[in-house]
């Protein structure tokens, strides 16, 4: 050990030999402290949770708050301006699954302050520092403990300029060479499930078939003796329309990227062992279709193999392909990093493109807010503007982060006209900022959510409303038990059990489940079939008229 810390400490860090010194010191450091008590150290299928901690880091002078890990399936997708600490939190990151990526990413003496603090399930602690003071190492270590950090089962991919997606690529001349020669024979004893696993999610992904039309339906493996490393390595041909023989290094750029990584996810097919992966610059060199199938088809993988995804990307695609609890805002305020969870995809978006092609933009909380909007268009304007301007309505999340969006309009909706609409029931928060143009408020007592609650308990021409267009002919309003939601008197807790009530059944669950079937599983259509009531309900009430002549004029309607 002695010896090995002298090296270590005589060889430059920018030596070609440093990192596999480091790499065998690494192995020596771990192999010794296994042998030590582990004391209460969780086991690997036990640890539910990891927290990470950041301090002087890089760009990161501090984490504000511990970025959360749950090893259950999770999809994590990173977002954020470039610069701003994104990628030493991957890093930081991967380092669960190798424990030699601090050393590799973070060399020099710029990083003696810096520490990383890994928590497992809310006891275990180890803390990371460029030098461990007692033995003098120059090397990343874990300060003051007698084990070793548990390993998570996975892998680390860092972006384009460092990562391991295209390392393999120094072999292609000895691939080709071979191709040439006509030595490609497919006799790889790769299983056939691997390889029909890759073929069918590299079809699919890259041109949106699963049928014999994809060109990779001939994709088979072969061996091939690499003499850089003199050794034989699996890869990846197929035959095109005129039999020729294709190599992956004769992929395109996007292609070999998505080869590259459903090789690493078949081998974490195991659900029985958690896996992490952790990809930096998930996007790169991918049509924005094949972007929509990427993040489609992590999903599938995550939930069907118990692979949790840690992502960073800046692909308004995949930023609008994916749901608000998946997305992780990264913003950094003189070196103070918040990361903000969960965020609508519209909030993220309008941050890294511009909505320049509409003539109007309209701002709002939510999706049942939306399409409040969409349906009161249709029903009182009868697409009179349909042909002559371009709109869209988008869900933000939550009123501040509306009205943050809203005053800021100039930077993100360059030439469109701005307009935000918010709840009721945050009427009061909204005009103590005394802006008045282009602020309306929906005409609905409260927000939509506590008018469904009341007028369902209350009102019997709702009730028959309900019963006629969402229920089976054998049930009637009071099957639907909702009985616990007259207690209920805030908007927020109404907002939170509308879907879902402490994880349970919320109130447009219980109405799907005695609905027709053409509601079965379509929560969409009975959030519809409500909205269709409260428009009916309001038309003649002052406040709605007063809405529609705001909304009329925003639209520049005659």
């Amino acid at each position: 050990m002695p010896e090995c810390r002298g090296i270590l400490q005589k060889t430059s860090e920018n030596s070609p030999i440093y990192k596999y010194i480091y790499e065998w010191y690494s192995e020596i450091i771990n192999r010794d402290s296994s042998k030590k008590p582990k004391g209460d150290i969780p086991k690997l299928q036990n640890i539910t949770t990891i927290d990470i901690e950041i301090k002087n880091l890089k760009s990161i002078k501090e984490l504000k708050k511990k970025f959360r890990i749950r090893l259950n399936g999770e999809l994590y997708i990173i977002v954020g301006n470039n610069g701003l600490g994104k990628s030493t939190l991957l890093i930081s990151i991967g380092h669960l699954t190798k424990q030699i990526f601090l050393q590799r990413e973070f060399k020099g003496d710029s990083f003696n302050s810096s520490r990383i603090i890994y928590t497992f399930n809310n006891t275990e602690k180890f803390e990371w520092k460029k030098f461990n003071q007692k033995s003098g190492a120059r090397a990343w270590t874990i300060q003051d403990k007698t084990a070793s950090m548990p390993r998570i089962d996975g892998i680390f991919e860092s972006g384009i300029v460092s990562g391991a997606r295209f390392e393999h690529l120094e072999f292609k001349k000895d691939v080709l060479e071979q191709v040439d020669k006509n030595k490609i024979k497919g006799s790889s004893k790769q299983d056939k499930d691997t390889i029909k696993f890759i073929r069918d999610n590299l079809s699919y992904i890259i041109d949106g078939k699963r049928d014999d039309n994809s060109r990779y339906k001939s994709l088979f493996t072969d061996e091939v003796y690499i003499e850089k490393i003199e050794k034989k390595e699996i890869i990846y041909f197929y035959r095109d329309f005129k039999g020729n023989i294709i190599s992956e290094y004769s992929f395109s750029t996007g292609e070999y990227f998505v080869l590259a990584l459903l090789k690493l996810i078949s081998g974490k097919r195991n659900k029985n062992k958690k896996s992490l992966i952790v990809i930096d610059e998930l996007d790169i060199s991918l049509h924005p279709l094949a972007q929509n199938r990427l993040i489609e088809s992590i999903n599938q993988f995550r939930k069907e193999f118990n692979i949790t995804f840690i992502v960073a990307t800046h692909s308004p695609q995949i930023i609008e392909n994916s749901n608000a609890r998946n997305l992780y805002l990264f913003e950094n305020k003189d070196g103070y990093v918040y990361i903000s969870n969960p965020v609508y995809p519209a909030y993220l978006t309008k941050s890294i493109y511009k909505h320049s092609y509409y003539d109007k933009v309209i701002l709002v909380e939510d999706e049942l807010a939306k399409k409040f909007i969409e349906r009161f268009i249709d029903d009182e304007f009868n697409n009179r503007f349909k042909y002559r301007l371009y709109y869209t309505i988008v869900p933000i999340g939550g009123w501040q982060k509306v009205f943050r969006t809203f005053i800021e309009k100039d930077r993100h909706y360059i030439n469109a006209d701005v307009m935000a609409i918010f709840d009721k029931d945050v009427q009061s928060y909204v005009e103590s900022y005394n802006i008045k143009e282009n602020i309306l408020f929906i005409p609905v007592e409260d927000n939509i959510e506590k008018y469904t609650v009341k007028n369902l308990l209350q009102n019997p021409i709702f009730h028959r409303h309900i019963e006629a267009e969402c229920l089976e002919d054998i049930y009637k309003f009071d099957d639907l038990d909702i009985a616990e939601y007259k207690n209920i008197g805030s908007s927020k807790d109404i907002k939170n059990i509308f879907y879902r009530k402490n994880g349970g059944k919320g109130l447009i669950n219980k109405i799907e489940k005695y609905s027709k079937n053409r509601f079965k599983g379509n929560e969409h259509l009975i959030e519809e079939k409500i909205i269709e009531f409260i428009i009916d309900e309001s038309k003649d009430k002052k406040e709605y008229i007063e809405f529609k002549k705001k909304l009329k004029r925003f639209f520049d309607i005659k």
